[in-house]
C-alpha cells in the first residue's frame, strides 16, 4: 500500500471557500490512495495562535464525502468571531452585530466537518470556547457588559452560551441561546439574574425610593441585540421602598414582589402586561400600551392598592391632539402631597389638552381633612381651566361644591363654595388659621371670551375679545382666626399685644372678609381687601409674585373695630374721620414686603394718632395691586 509521509513548516491552508487562510502551519501529514491526515500540527489565524489541529479525510476525493478537522485557538474574541462572520458561516452579521462589537480572551476548541467538492458549501461544526475579561459595551444601547466570563457551545442548531458579568458595574449571571433554524422574530433567547443595589440601579438608570438589594431575574427574546419581548420578575424583600412625601414605607424584611412583560409589535409599539405587584400592604395589577418613542398611549388598573396611599380602579387614555383622559374610582386616595406640589411649588405645567374624572369613597387632603363622597371633573388646555365640576363633605356633614358655568366661547364664571371655609382652605392650601365659616368665591377665567367694550386682548378676524386675565372675588362669613404667625407679628409690633393673644387662644371672631383679586402669569393682584370683627379690623393691597416667592402688601389695622368704625357711618365727620372704606378713627398702618416665608413686617404707630384722611400721609409705601377697574369686567 502506497503512504507517503510529508513534515510541513510554514504552510498554508485554505479550508471552506471564503474564509481566510490558515498560516505559519506545522504539521505531519500522511497520506494514502484513500485517506488523508494531518495531526500534532499548530498554525495561525489572524489574530488567533492554533494548536492541536488535525485533520482526517477517510475517501479521498470521493465527492460529498467528508473532511473532519479538529483544533485549539487561543486569541482575541473580536478576531475569533472575525474569523466565525465569514462566507458561509456569517454567524456575527446575522444576528445585527459586528465583531468587534465583543471584545475579550477566549480559547476555543473546533470541530468541523465539511463535504468533499460539494456543491452547496454545507458544513457541519461544532465549537466549544471559553472567555475572560469579555467587554461588549455597544451590544446594547445605554448598557455596558464588563469584566465578563463566557463559556459557549455552537452547532448548527443554535448557540448556548452562560456567563458572569459587570452590567454597567452591576454583577449579573447570564445565559444566552441561539436557535439557527428560527426564521422568526425572536430566534434568540436571553436569562439574566442578578441582585441590585442602589449604586448599580443608577448605573442602570434607575433612581427611585428603594433601598437596599433587589433581587431581579429577566428573561427577553429577540435577534440578537433587537430586544422584542421582555418578562421580569422582580423581589423585594431584601429592599425599602419609601415614597416620603406621601408618608407611605415598605420596611426592610417585609415581603414584596413585582412581575411585567413588555412586548414590542412590528409597529414599534409596546404592550406592557400583566403587570402584578404584590405584599402586605399592596396589591396592584394592571396593563399599559407605549409609543414607539415611549408615550403614554393607555393604562388600565382595575387594582391599585397601596395601603394609606391609594385603593382605587385607575385607567387612562390618549385622544386626539395628544389630549389625556384620567379615571379614578374607588375607595380611597391619599391627595394632600399632591395638593401640596400644586399650591406651594407650583405643579408641573401640562400644555396639552387633559381631563380628570374621579368618583372616591374618601380623599384625604392637605393636614388630615378628609373628604367623602368626592366627586371631580376638571378639564383643562395647558394652563387654561376649560371645566369643572366638584363635590363631596366633610365630617359632620358641611359640603362644598365647585364648578364652571358657561359654555366654549363664551364667558366662562368659576363658582366654589363651602359650608365650612377653614377645612376647605386647610385641605386644599395648608392654611390652617381661619375656622368654620362660609366661604364664597367667584371670578371670572382667563381665557374665555369676554363681553363688554373693553377688551382685554385686540379681537383676530372679528372674533370675541379674549380675558386675559382670571378677576373675582372671595368671601368668608363668621369665621375665626387662630395660631396665624403673621397676623400676630402685626398686632405685637403695633402694640396690639392683648388682641395678638387671642390668636394662641380662642382665636380672633370675624364677621366678614371680602378679598377683590386678580390672577395673571403666576402674580396675584389685590385691591380693597376687608376683613371685619368686633376686636379687630384690616384692610389690604398689593401684590404677591408666586413664580417668585414674593409679596408686598400694605394696608391697615383697626382695634376694635366695631366702636371704631361706627362714626364712619356720620355723613361728612365719618368722611373726615375715616380714610376709607374698611377703616376707623383709629388705625395703624403696616407693610409686609420680601420673601413669602419670612417677609419683612413695619408698622407706622403715627398713622394712628392722625385722623383718616391724614392717615395716608403717614402710610409707608403703600402697595400698588393694579387691580382692573370694575367696568373692566371686575367681579364685585
Amino acid at each position: 500500500i502506497l503512504k507517503i509521509d510529508i513534515h510541513v513548516e510554514n504552510g498554508q491552508l485554505s479550508y471552506v471557500n471564503g474564509m481566510p487562510p490558515i498560516t505559519g502551519a506545522v504539521a505531519d501529514m500522511t497520506i494514502t490512495p484513500a485517506t488523508f491526515e494531518l495531526k500534532g500540527g499548530h498554525a495561525a489565524l489572524p489574530g488567533t495562535q492554533i494548536s492541536n489541529a488535525s485533520v482526517y479525510i477517510a475517501q479521498l476525493g470521493v465527492k460529498n464525502a467528508l473532511v473532519k478537522i479538529d483544533a485549539n485557538a487561543k486569541g482575541r474574541l473580536e478576531d475569533m468571531l472575525g474569523v466565525l462572520d465569514h462566507p458561509p458561516l456569517g454567524l456575527v452579521t446575522r444576528y445585527g452585530l459586528k465583531p468587534d462589537d465583543i471584545r475579550g480572551d477566549g480559547a476555543v476548541q473546533v470541530a468541523l466537518e465539511i463535504p468533499q467538492q460539494s456543491d452547496d458549501d454545507k458544513l457541519g461544526f461544532a465549537i466549544s470556547a471559553q472567555a475572560e475579561h469579555v467587554e461588549a459595551t455597544k451590544l446594547i444601547p445605554q448598557i455596558a457588559l464588563e469584566r465578563g466570563t463566557l463559556a459557549l457551545k455552537i452547532d448548527n442548531n443554535g448557540l448556548n452560551g452562560s456567563g458572569h458579568f459587570a452590567i454597567n458595574g452591576a454583577p449579573a449571571d447570564l445565559t444566552w441561546r441561539e436557535h439557527f433554524h428560527d426564521t422568526g422574530a425572536t430566534p434568540s433567547e436571553f436569562t439574566l439574574h442578578a441582585i441590585l443595589d442602589e449604586a448599580a440601579r443608577a448605573r442602570l438608570g434607575f433612581k427611585g425610593p428603594i433601598l437596599g438589594g433587589v433581587v431581579a431575574d429577566v428573561a427577553a427574546r429577540g435577534k440578537g441585540p433587537k430586544i422584542r419581548n421582555v418578562s421580569a420578575k422582580f423581589d423585594f424583600g431584601r429592599a425599602s421602598l419609601e415614597l416620603a412625601d406621601f408618608n407611605w414605607r415598605k420596611p426592610l424584611g417585609e415581603a414584596a414582589s413585582a412581575s411585567v412583560e413588555l412586548v414590542q409589535s412590528p409597529s414599534g409599539e409596546y404592550a406592557i402586561k400583566n403587570v402584578r405587584a404584590t405584599g402586605a400592604h399592596i396589591d396592584i395589577s394592571g396593563e399599559a400600551r407605549l409609543a414607539k418613542d415611549g408615550k403614554l398611549l393607555a393604562a388600565r388598573f382595575p387594582r391599585l392598592r397601596m395601603d394609606g396611599l391609594v385603593d382605587a380602579a385607575v385607567s387612562s387614555e390618549r385622544g386626539a391632539n395628544d389630549s389625556m383622559l384620567v379615571r379614578a374610582n374607588g375607595r380611597y386616595l391619599l391627595a394632600g402631597p399632591i395638593l401640596k406640589s400644586m399650591f406651594d411649588k407650583g405643579g408641573g405645567k401640562l400644555k396639552l389638552p387633559w381631563r380628570l374624572e374621579a368618583d372616591l369613597d374618601r380623599v384625604d387632603l392637605r393636614n388630615h381633612i378628609s373628604a367623602e363622597d368626592f366627586h371631580l371633573v376638571v378639564a383643562a388646555r395647558g394652563e387654561r381651566l376649560d371645566a369643572l365640576s366638584l363635590r363631596g363633605k366633610f365630617a359632620g356633614g358641611a359640603d362644598f361644591n365647585g364648578q364652571i358655568l358657561g359654555s366654549p366661547g363664551e364667558e366662562r364664571q368659576l363658582a366654589v363654595t363651602s359650608a365650612d371655609a377653614g377645612r376647605l382652605l386647610n385641605g386644599l392650601t395648608g392654611l390652617s388659621s381661619i375656622v368654620g365659616g362660609h366661604l364664597y368665591l367667584s371670578a371670572k377665567l382667563a381665557g374665555s371670551a369676554q363681553s363688554g367694550s373693553h377688551a382685554a386682548v385686540a379681537p383676530e378676524n372679528d372674533a370675541a375679545p379674549v380675558r386675559r386675565m382670571t378677576q373675582g372675588a372671595l368671601r368668608i362669613e363668621d369665621f375665626k382666626v387662630i395660631d396665624a404667625p403673621l397676623l400676630a407679628r402685626l398686632l405685637n409690633v403695633g402694640s396690639l399685644r392683648g388682641i395678638g393673644d387671642l390668636l394662641s387662644g380662642q382665636g380672633i371672631q370675624f364677621s366678614r372678609l371680602q378679598v377683590p383679586f386678580w390672577v395673571e402669569n403666576g402674580s396675584i393682584g389685590i385691591e380693597d381687601a376687608r376683613a371685619s370683627g368686633s376686636a379687630i379690623g384690616l384692610t389690604m393691597q398689593g401684590m404677591i409674585h408666586r413664580t417668585e416667592d414674593l409679596a408686598d402688601l400694605s394696608g391697615t389695622i383697626v382695634p376694635a373695630y366695631s366702636i371704631n368704625s361706627i362714626l364712619g357711618n356720620v355723613p361728612v365727620l365719618g368722611q373726615l374721620l375715616i380714610s376709607r372704606k374698611g377703616e376707623g378713627i383709629i388705625g395703624f398702618t403696616y407693610r409686609v414686603a420680601g420673601d413669602i416665608d419670612d417677609p419683612r413686617l413695619t408698622v407706622n404707630p403715627l398713622s394712628g394718632l392722625a385722623p383718616g384722611f391724614l392717615r395716608r400721609i403717614f402710610q409707608i409705601g403703600e402697595s400698588q395691586a393694579g387691580m382692573p377697574r370694575a367696568d373692566q369686567g371686575a367681579v364685585q
